[in-house]
């Protein structure tokens, strides 16, 4: 089986940009796990939250964790981020404890 000329260019135009595609992606490091220790997986704490917060219970991370997450967001995107005004993470919204109250 012979293949045509036009056969073998579009092979190889195929081939170039997959390898492309593959080259990009394994390049970008917006793409990569952001890493911690496990120091900074050790000593959240849960909070309640006050009238104005969106939440009934949240997370705190220890100190130094949010900005080092914070950090290392705005150094990946390469776009001036907003520092959250809060660091919590919620683990029961206001909305869901009241209906569920129903």
């Amino acid at each position: 089986m012979r293949l045509s000329r036009s056969g073998v260019i579009i092979g190889v135009v195929l081939c170039l940009a997959v390898l492309a595609l593959l080259w990009t992606i394994a390049g970008d490091t917006r793409t990569r796990p952001y890493t911690m220790t496990q120091q900074q997986l050790t000593g959240w704490t849960i909070v309640p939250g006050e009238g104005s917060d969106p939440w009934v219970l949240a997370l705190r991370p220890p100190s130094g964790v949010a900005d080092a997450l914070y950090a290392e967001a705005t150094k990946r995107s390469d776009v001036a981020l907003q520092r959250p005004f809060h660091t919590e993470l919620p683990l029961v919204l206001r909305g869901e404890y009241e209906e569920g109250l129903q």
